[in-house]
């Protein structure tokens, strides 16, 4: 058990890094497009 552990343990935390990046990039994004939203409406 231990042992599988160590095997996914270096596969599924890159994974989890890299998810989270993507979704702090994704919710950045669409702050950044609803502000240019408003910009452009007023």
């Amino acid at each position: 058990m231990a042992l599988q552990w160590l095997i996914f343990l270096p596969m599924i935390l890159p994974l989890c890094i890299v998810f989270g990046a993507l979704q702090g990039v994704v919710t950045m994004v669409e702050k950044m497009a609803q502000r240019m939203w408003i910009d452009m409406e007023l």
